[in-house]
This record gives C-alpha cells, sequence and structure tokens, in this order.
C-alpha cells in the first residue's frame, strides 16, 4: 500500500504539465492532479504560466447531463499555450442559455489545441493566436475575433458546427438575436478539413494576406423551419498576395427557410467570393501576385444559388464541380458572376444540371407569416417586414454574367431552364463567354424561356468544339439567341447542333461589312446568330434528326476576308469553312399517333419505326401501355413494364395476378397471397357448379307456394250413383258420361303440353339471356377519348364483364387496390399469368368428373332412378349447359397464345410483344384448338339429333364435347349405318330439351350448334383483329345476319323465346354500333365537342341499359322474389304453429 501511494505521487509530481478537471473537483491551489482534480476550467487556466504548453483534460464521463459553465462575470483574457482535451467521453462546456455572459474563452496571443469537447451557448473570441479544434461540437456557438486582430492562424479538423449562438431575453422576446461565425483579422490563416457545418452562415474576412484552405467539409442545412439565413461560407479576402482553395467539399440544401427573403436575394449564396472594393484601384500597379482562389471537385445540390462572384478578383478557377438541382428566384442559380471587366472565371471539367431561375419556389401549404402572389414573372410580397411588388430576373437557369471574361471548357449543362432569357447560360451586354469542348442540352420539361433556352447573349461569344443538343423545342423559341454589340463579337469556330427527332435547323444570322481601300472585307464572325428547331407541318412528323455541323479552319491572322474588290482581282476567302446541314423528311400522321409537336401515341398504341424512316403503331395490350393523354413518347409503357408492346415488366419486377401492375418481386410468393388465389378460384368454380346443378330448384321455389290448404275430394253421393243397366234415359247418361271422359283427357294432354311448352320457353330463354351478356360484352370497348365511365358503374361493369366471362380478374376489379397488388409467383410472365388464370376451366371438369363418380356410386340416393329431378338428370343439364357457357372463355384464352401481330417483318405475341411466334408451344395450342375446341359446335349442331334417333348414347355426346373433332368423324360413320341401337334414358331426354326442344326442326341440325357457329365467328373477330375500328365492323357484320336470320326463320318453338331472341340479337346491333361510333372517335383521335358530346353521352347511357341496369335489374327482382318467397314461407310456418 505504501509503495502504490509512492508511485501516486511520483506520478503527480512527474505530470505537473498535465491538469485535470472533473465534476466532483475542488478549486484549490493544489488542484489538478489526477486524485486531486479542479472544478472549472477557468481556474486551472489561472494555475497555468505562459512558459510552457500546458494539457488540461476534462471528464467527459457524464457527457451532455453535465455542463461546464465558464461563463461567469468578469470574463478572462488567456494568453497561454493550453491545450484542452475531452477525457473519458465528451465534455459539454459552455453557458448557461440565459447567463448574463455569454463569453465561453477568449484568446489573445495564445496556442490553443481543444479537442474532443463540446460548445455549447456561448462565443468564443480569438485575437493573434494559434488555434485548432479537433473533433469539438460546436452547438448554438459562435467565433468573435477583436477588430485589432493582427494575426491569426485558425485550423479545425473533424469537427461540427450545429448552428451559430442565438441568445435568448428574459424580459422581452423580441431581442432573439442571430450572429453566424465570423473570423476576422487583417492576416488570416484558415484550415478546416473533415468536418461538417450545419444551419450555418461561416465568414471569413482577411484584410491583408488570407490563406483559406478547406477540404472534404459538409455544409448543409438540416433545420427545416427555422430561418437561420442562406448559411454556406462568405470569404471577404484580399485582391492580393490571398491563397483560397476549396476542395472536395459539399454544400446542400442551403435555402431560406423564409420565402419572402428568398424572394429579395439578388445575390447572395451558398459560396460567396467577395473583394475588398477599397484595395482594387491601389492593386493594379503594387500588385505582384493576385489572389486566384480555386474551387475544386465540390458539389452544389439544391441550394439557393450556389456560388456569386462579386468585385475584381483577376482570376477564379472551379474545375470538376457539379452544380445539381439549384434554384433561386432570380438569376443564376448555379453561378452569379459580376466582378471586374477585366476578371477572368475560368470553369472547366464541371456539370450543371437540372438548376432553375427565375421561378418562384416556396411551400404554398406551410403558415410563412404573410402572403405570396405569384403572377408569370411579376411576384406580390406581403407581411410585416416585406411589402413590395418585384419582376424575378429570370435569367441564366445555371449562369449569369453581367461582366467579366467566363471561360466554360468541357462543361455539360443538362436540363437547366430559367422563366425569361438563357436556359443556361445568360451573358450581359459588358461580358464575353468562351465556349470550348462544352457539351449543352436544354430542358426536356414544358418549363422553357422565352429567348435563348440554351444561351442568350448580348455580349462577345467564342464557340469552339461544342455540341448543342435539342431535347425538346417551341417554333417560336431560339434556342440559341446571339446578339452583339458591336462588329464581328460572334466568333463560332467548331460547333455542332441537334434538333430534337424530327425537327429541322432553321439558322438567322447576320454579319457586316468593312470599307477597305481595295472593297469591302467581311469575317466569318457574325453580329448576329440564332438557332431556331422547326418542326413539321401540322399533322406530320418525320423520324430524322435535323443538325448542323459547323467548322471553321482560321487563325487570328486571316479573320477578314475580300468580299467586293474594286480592282481586277477575284474576291477569295482567305480560310475553308465545312458546313454539313441535315433536313428532315416529314411524313403524314399514321394512325394511333398524336403529331403535335413530336410524334407520340395516343392512349393504348405502341408505336416503332420501320426500317428507319416511318413510324407505324400497333394497339397495345389493355393498360400496358400509356393509358392516359397525353403520352411522353410513341412507345411509352405503364410503370415499370418495357419491351416490344410493353410486354413485359421489367427486372426484377413480377406481373400483378389480379392486374397489370408491375410489382416488385420480393412482395411475390407469399404463402396467404398464394392461398388466397387458390382459395378464390376454387371458391368461384364450386359456387357456379352448384348454381348449375340447383338452378331449378330456385325457380321451382320461387313458383311454388308455402301456404297450402288441404285439398278436398269430390265424391259423388248415393242418391245420384248412375246404374248403367238402368234404361231411364239412356241415351242422357251415356253422353254425359262419355263428354266428361273426353273432357279429362283432353284437359290432362293441354296441361302436358302447356308444362313442355313452359320448359322450352324455360331453357330457350335462359340460353338467350346469358349468350346475349356473353357476346354483348364483347362487343364494348373503352377509349380515352368517349370514356365517361368512373366509381360504382365502372366497378359494375367490370362485374358483369368478369361474371358472364368466367374471369375472376376482372370479377373482382372493384378490389383492384388490394386484390391489384397481389403478385403468387415471382417473374410472373403474361403467358403464365393467362394459363393460370384458365385453371379453373380445368378445374370445373375435374368437379364434374367428380360428381359423376359419386353418381355411380349412388344410384339411388332417395330419388326415383330415371326422372326428371335425379342427380344424374341435374348433372347431365349442368354440364350441357357449362359446355355452352364455358365455349367462350376455352376459345378466346387459346386463341391469346395464337395472336401474333407485325413488328419490323418479326412475328411476335400480342400479350407479350417479347416472345417470337410459331414456338413449339404454340403448335400445340394449335393442335389443341384444331382438335378440342373448334369442332364444339358441330358436336353441338348434329349430337342431339342423333342422340334422338337413338345412334348416339349419352356417354357418346359427352364424350364428343370433350373429344369433338374424332368423335365427330366416327358419327359419320355410324350415321351412314342408320342402326338404331341405343335407348334413349331420362337424362338423354333432359339433355334434349335443353338443346333441341326449344327450337324447331332443321332438317339434321340442331339450332344451339348454328349459334355457336355464329358466336364462333365474334370470337375469332374479337381475338385476332386488333384496330378496334376493323373489329368492331366485322363483329356488327355479324351481329346484322344473324339479327335478319332469326327474324327470317324465327328458330324457336314459341313465341315468346322468339321474341326475346329477336330483341336480344337486337340490342347486340345496337351495342356493336354504339361501340362502332366509339371506335371511331378514337381512330379519329377526336374528343367529341358540342352535339357530338350530347350524342355519345346518349349512346353511353342506352349501353349502360344494355349492359349493366338490363341484367341488375333481372338479378334485382330475381333475389326480390326469394326474399319475399322466403318471408311468405316463415309467415306461413308461424300461422301454422
Amino acid at each position: 500500500m505504501i509503495i502504490l501511494l509512492i508511485l501516486i505521487a511520483f506520478a503527480d509530481s512527474s505530470s505537473s504539465d498535465i491538469f485535470y478537471v472533473t465534476r466532483s473537483g475542488l478549486n484549490r491551489e493544489t488542484c489538478g492532479s489526477r486524485s486531486i482534480p479542479c472544478l472549472t476550467i477557468r481556474y486551472t487556466l489561472s494555475l497555468c504560466n505562459s512558459d510552457k504548453l500546458y494539457t488540461i483534460r476534462v471528464d467527459g464521463s457524464w457527457n451532455e447531463s453535465y455542463l461546464y459553465e465558464e461563463c461567469n462575470t468578469p470574463y478572462s483574457i488567456y494568453n497561454q499555450s493550453i491545450k484542452i482535451e475531452g477525457w473519458r467521453g465528451v465534455p459539454t462546456i459552455g453557458c448557461d442559455q440565459f447567463a448574463a455572459e455569454d463569453r465561453i474563452f477568449a484568446f489573445n496571443k495564445s496556442n490553443i489545441i481543444l479537442e474532443n469537447i463540446r460548445l455549447l451557448h456561448g462565443k468564443v473570441l480569438m485575437s493573434d493566436s494559434t488555434i485548432k479544434f479537433k473533433e469539438v461540437d460546436f452547438h448554438n456557438t459562435s467565433f468573435l475575433t477583436s477588430q485589432l486582430c493582427n494575426e491569426l492562424n485558425f485550423s479545425m479538423e473533424n469537427s461540427t458546427m450545429r448552428k451559430p449562438f442565438i441568445k435568448h431575453c428574459e424580459k422581452i422576446t423580441s431581442c432573439l438575436t442571430l450572429s453566424d461565425y465570423i473570423i476576422y483579422c487583417k492576416n488570416l490563416k484558415l484550415s478546416i478539413t473533415n468536418s461538417r457545418i450545419h444551419d450555418t452562415k461561416l465568414q471569413i474576412i482577411g484584410h491583408n494576406k488570407t490563406d483559406v484552405y478547406i477540404d472534404s467539409t459538409y455544409f448543409e442545412k438540416v433545420l427545416k423551419y427555422q430561418e437561420t439565413d442562406l448559411g454556406g461560407l462568405d470569404l471577404n479576402v484580399s485582391l492580393c498576395g490571398s491563397k483560397v482553395l476549396i476542395k472536395n467539399s459539399v454544400f446542400k440544401s442551403q435555402r431560406h427557410r423564409n420565402p419572402f427573403k428568398g424572394a429579395i436575394n439578388m445575390n447572395k449564396a451558398t459560396l460567396s467570393f467577395i473583394g475588398n472594393p477599397s484595395e482594387k484601384r491601389l492593386l493594379k500597379e503594387k500588385c505582384e501576385e493576385y489572389t486566384i482562389p480555386i474551387v475544386e471537385n465540390c458539389l452544389f445540390e439544391d441550394n439557393e444559388r450556389a456560388i456569386t462572384i462579386t468585385y475584381e478578383f483577376e482570376k477564379i478557377i472551379i474545375s470538376h464541380t457539379k452544380f445539381l438541382t439549384n434554384q433561386v428566384w432570380h438569376a443564376g442559380a448555379a453561378i452569379r458572376i459580376a466582378p471586374g471587366p477585366n476578371s477572368l472565371i475560368q470553369v472547366d471539367n464541371c456539370d450543371f444540371i437540372n438548376n432553375q431561375g427565375g421561378l418562384a419556389f416556396y411551400d404554398k401549404d406551410a403558415d410563412i407569416g404573410g402572403q405570396i402572389k405569384v403572377n408569370g414573372r411579376r411576384v406580390e410580397l406581403n407581411c410585416s417586414d416585406y411589402r413590395a411588388v418585384i419582376d424575378l430576373a429570370g435569367k441564366g437557369g445555371a449562369i449569369w454574367i453581367a461582366t467579366g471574361v467566363l471561360a466554360l471548357e468541357n462543361c455539360t449543362f443538362l436540363n437547366n431552364t430559367s422563366s425569361l432569357l438563357g436556359g443556361s447560360i445568360f451573358v450581359d451586354d459588358a461580358a464575353a463567354l468562351s465556349l470550348k469542348g462544352c457539351r449543352i442540352e436544354n430542358s426536356d420539361s414544358d418549363l422553357h424561356p422565352q429567348q435563348g433556352d440554351m444561351v442568350y447573349s448580348n455580349g462577345k461569344v467564342k464557340i469552339s468544339s461544342t455540341v448543342f443538343k435539342t431535347k425538346t423545342a417551341h417554333r417560336h423559341v431560339p434556342v440559341i439567341l446571339l446578339f452583339g454589340n458591336y462588329y464581328w463579337s460572334i466568333d463560332v469556330k467548331d460547333l455542332y447542333f441537334e434538333c430534337p427527332t424530327g425537327q429541322s435547323v432553321l439558322i438567322i444570322n447576320a454579319s457586316s461589312y468593312q470599307v477597305h481601300r481595295t472593297g469591302l472585307k467581311t469575317s466569318h464572325q457574325l453580329d448576329q446568330l440564332t438557332y431556331y428547331c422547326q418542326t413539321c407541318d401540322e399533322n406530320q412528323y418525320s423520324v430524322d434528326v435535323g443538325s448542323l455541323n459547323y467548322s471553321v479552319s482560321s487563325n487570328q491572322s486571316d479573320l477578314l476576308y475580300d468580299a467586293i474588290r474594286i480592282d481586277s482581282e477575284t474576291p477569295k476567302q482567305t480560310h475553308a469553312v465545312h458546313y454539313e446541314y441535315k433536313d428532315v423528311t416529314c411524313h403524314n400522321c399514321p394512325f394511333g399517333g398524336d403529331c403535335s409537336r413530336h410524334i407520340k401515341a395516343i392512349p393504348n398504341f405502341w408505336g416503332y419505326i420501320v426500317k428507319g424512316k416511318e413510324v407505324v403503331f400497333q394497339h397495345c395490350p389493355q393498360n400496358y401501355c400509356c393509358s392516359n393523354l397525353p403520352c411522353s413518347s410513341m412507345s411509352e409503357c405503364a410503370p415499370f413494364r418495357e419491351g416490344i408492346l410493353c410486354g413485359r415488366c421489367r427486372q426484377g419486377y413480377s406481373e400483378g395476378y389480379f392486374s397489370t401492375y408491375c410489382l416488385l418481386n420480393k412482395e411475390c410468393t407469399k404463402w396467404w397471397t398464394i392461398t388466397l388465389v387458390v382459395g378464390l378460384q376454387s371458391t368461384f368454380v364450386v359456387l357456379l357448379t352448384i348454381l348449375l346443378l340447383f338452378h331449378e330448384d330456385f325457380e321451382d321455389f320461387i313458383k311454388s307456394t308455402c301456404c297450402k290448404r288441404k285439398s278436398s275430394v269430390l265424391k259423388i253421393p248415393c242418391e245420384n250413383h248412375i246404374d248403367l243397366n238402368d234404361d231411364t234415359e239412356p241415351l242422357n247418361i251415356s253422353k254425359k258420361t262419355i263428354t266428361s271422359m273426353q273432357i279429362g283427357e283432353s284437359s290432362a294432354s293441354e296441361e302436358l303440353l302447356r308444362k313442355d311448352e313452359s320448359i322450352n320457353d324455360k331453357n330457350g330463354l335462359l340460353i338467350i339471356f346469358v349468350y346475349y351478356l356473353q357476346d354483348a360484352w364483347l362487343l364494348h370497348i373503352d377509349t380515352v377519348y368517349t370514356n365517361f365511365t368512373k366509381g360504382y358503374l365502372k366497378y359494375l361493369k367490370n362485374m358483369l364483364s368478369g361474371f358472364f366471362h368466367l374471369r375472376i380478374d376482372i370479377l373482382f376489379n372493384f378490389l383492384e387496390d388490394f386484390l391489384g397488388r397481389i403478385c403468387p409467383i415471382k417473374d410472373l410472365t403474361p403467358i403464365l399469368k393467362v394459363s393460370l388464370l384458365s385453371v379453373d376451366i380445368l378445374g370445373f371438369f375435374i368437379l364434374f368428373l367428380f360428381l359423376f363418380i359419386i353418381s355411380k356410386l349412388l344410384k339411388n340416393s332417395g330419388t326415383v332412378t330415371g326422372s326428371r329431378r335425379s342427380f344424374k338428370t341435374r348433372l347431365t343439364k349442368a354440364f350441357t349447359v357449362f359446355i355452352l357457357f364455358i365455349f367462350q372463355k376455352m376459345t378466346i384464352t387459346a386463341f391469346k397464345f395464337l395472336n401474333c401481330i407485325d413488328i419490323n417483318d418479326e412475328k411476335v405475341l400480342f400479350i407479350d410483344g417479347t416472345v417470337k411466334c410459331y414456338q413449339p408451344f404454340q403448335l400445340g395450342i394449335i393442335g389443341l384448338v384444331t382438335l378440342f375446341i373448334i369442332p364444339i359446335p358441330l358436336v353441338i349442331m348434329f349430337g342431339p339429333r342423333l342422340l334422338k334417333e337413338k345412334l348416339i348414347s349419352l356417354g357418346s355426346f359427352f364424350f364428343g364435347c370433350l373429344f369433338p373433332l374424332p368423335t365427330f368423324a366416327i358419327w359419320i360413320y355410324k350415321y351412314r349405318k342408320q342402326n338404331a341401337t341405343v335407348k334413349v334414358s331420362p337424362e338423354s331426354e333432359a339433355l334434349l330439351d335443353l338443346l333441341q326442344s326449344p327450337f324447331k326442326q332443321f332438317g339434321a341440325t340442331c339450332w344451339s350448334g348454328k349459334l355457336m357457329i355464329g358466336r364462333l365467328l365474334l370470337i375469332l373477330f374479337y381475338s385476332f383483329i386488333n384496330n378496334s375500328l376493323y373489329r368492331l365492323l366485322c363483329m356488327l357484320s355479324c351481329c346484322c345476319v344473324t339479327f335478319w336470320y332469326i327474324v327470317q326463320s324465327n328458330p324457336y318453338t314459341t313465341s315468346k323465346s322468339n321474341t326475346a331472341a329477336i330483341l336480344s340479337s337486337a340490342a347486340l346491333v345496337a351495342v356493336a354500333g354504339i361501340n362502332l361510333v366509339k371506335a371511331g372517335f378514337e381512330s379519329a383521335e377526336y374528343h367529341p365537342q358540342g352535339p357530338n358530346w350530347l350524342l355519345v353521352t346518349v349512346f353511353e347511357q342506352v349501353e349502360n341499359i344494355l349492359l349493366v341496369w338490363f341484367p341488375l335489374l333481372i338479378s334485382g327482382l330475381t333475389i326480390l322474389l326469394i326474399i319475399c318467397k322466403l318471408l311468405s314461407c316463415i309467415m306461413c310456418r308461424k300461422k301454422r304453429v
């Protein structure tokens, strides 16, 4: 123990130049050791002499929970060599926010190092010292320097400035003051590296020699609502003998939070170079080395003006720097230049992207403490501090130069714009511009200046090896506009100018002549130069690119040459001029295209260039391409789609199962999505099968009577008993008896006939109703020109179309916001999606097969075998109705895999343009369609007659529905033999009641098959004619022929059915005609107006009545009858009880 105490004492005595300060220390003469620390830094500094470097270690184990208050009155000025560093954490040193004294430290003629500490709520005064901050966090703290400061060496490394000092007054709330970090001295050396400066304007002022070095420092505005002025860096340095280097730094989001300050900001910027105006005249003769500020490899992003340069710097160099999305209310969003007339601003290898000048930008929903009204370029300001009406300058979206010379070399300008003049560059009449090796592109948005979309100049301009590429242009807006203020002020030596696709270059230039003793001399230099991009005439387009490639091989000695000579010599140009002009060839606007300004697609069309000359448009699958006006290009796709006809989702995306949305793969293959998809499809199959099996029971339930009375049996009394052996009036009795017997037989036969007619009517009307709604929805189209369907009506249409087409992806469209975001499989393609959505067809067949096996196992399950209501009979009729109704979906689905179109002399699949046609799977589908789908109408046409004549069995008929082509060939062979060997079963009779009995007999064919052939034609037109106008013309013709044939033949056995068939056919003709009008408007790309708008509105309402309200009315009445019948039965049961 004694030895330990001796070692501690020896350690304390050997470290007399190191002092310790802790929260638990005591201020006394013997404090400062590790064992006996001091309490405050102020007292510890009083123990240090000025003869050597002392280290004060401040305990930071409490971090921000304890404040070392160093702001007691009176404050002291220190002149020692001191290092203050954090120990065991980061200590917080500063002042109470409401303290009377706000000076943390004051250093004069000192050598100070502050390391690993946090300064809070106060000021640090500096004068004639060397001060280094390392890993220091400045929060609500400011720098101040004495007005008498002669020499200051300031450095900061790995530190953070959070915001300048704000002092609050207890009594007067309006005395909130704001002061920036100000470093001022006559001779100043400043170095800031690897630091972050937030919500702060760092002002550096040096009157004589000033050296500024800033490297890898991040200037950013973090506070979103508190106004901390513009922020950034102001350099007010001597114009002679100083050095300024700013490199590898970032200036970001330096904006006024108060828009009123932004509206009156004429010259402030994130980085400001300010010369000393009092010395600029004296420096011209005395200065040996001018100050040349250098900005290198920096980033200026999202600022309210990036750089401003004022006063007469000899030269400023800005290189390898990016200026991104800077905005300003007035001029020069990236660089504002207004130095002396002889100043050179050299900018090389820099990028200027998305900068905007002359625009009013502020959060219109935020509380800004006043009112701002923007009317074009005029802005009215009305608040407590500012009441004014100002005109936004709107000059120079990227660069505005008023005086001096701007030399741009190897720079890139992209998407810059302004509201008035010079989208990228504006040059005033007292300035000069030199462009060398640059690339300039204008904005691709609709925001363009009124003159000079890229460059506007009133001064002197030199252009060499520069490329101007125009993305968008207006015929009346010059892309480049150069006006010289004296003769030959525009010198273009090497230039390439390109207009947007389909526009030609229009050049307007003017040069002058100089009177010479030999005649008139001229030059390739110009007084005025204007470039326009001119579109084709109205309703025309071009896919060529208009361009100009111009170069002059000359030197300064031969700029002038003779234009007219008064002697006998011939004028000769002294230098070669290369001039290559490419014009465009205009074509008439194609169908599917919009040729206003430039060619683009109309909604649901996709365009491509044929042999590099003309554009052809193809219809797109629904919602694959651009769906709303206006489209931006001729091949615009829906979000995240790409490829030919926008047929595929992008890499990493999958197509939605119930929509055409493209979803991220990471959202797919979730267990609940797979379960939901399987559950919905299975439920749909089961419910529809139940409806087919028991729809007659629902009809009988509606017609039945719940409250039945006991029937009375008429008995003949004994006294009225007729004795046939009695001779009394034998003739009269005999006649009465015979007559009553004949009447009974006749009434029974009439009742049986009425019953058969009722069955025929019921079956006929069912087929007519479903066929009508299935075919009518094939005729319906939606176009952006005539689409007035919104809200609930849109969902009703989708539900009805999905139900009668047996498509659950359309049926549940009203849940699009939820189901549309479901994808059960990653990288789901359209082909695989169509295949999966058709799995329910296979599900129906499997379910009917399962029910058939059950009916075989349970032949007599509580019903009379052979009756019309046995389970086997129900199954027969249900499967027959299913074949009739599912035929449309099977055919359309198969034809989707065969619908190919021509794209650049290549056949591609319509539903997926990335798949070429004639693939092996398509050959298999062709065989499938030929063998198992198309011949089904032949089976329906001839099968019932063969079944009625007992030539085939019911099983053979259903086998023919499943394998129609081979079965039909076998039937032809059997029909020739005419061997009736099959017994007609009750199930066969039920099938004949459905297919044959509702119709009249026309030879050996069944009318049901003829109907299916007509429907097959409609399906063929629907599937293979992609042009809606041509498709509707063909379908309307087919509907008219069907209507005429039905009117002429009256194919049904009852007048009620014939009337319904005629009405349904007429309704199909009406729907086809209405949609033909809509297709015509789409083909003409015409928005109905005036009387045409009224006509389309009437047509739309008529179509809604035929397609929506009529089936909904029947469905609603049916549901209402069922409810009323249920209530009636319930009431009757209560009465019986």
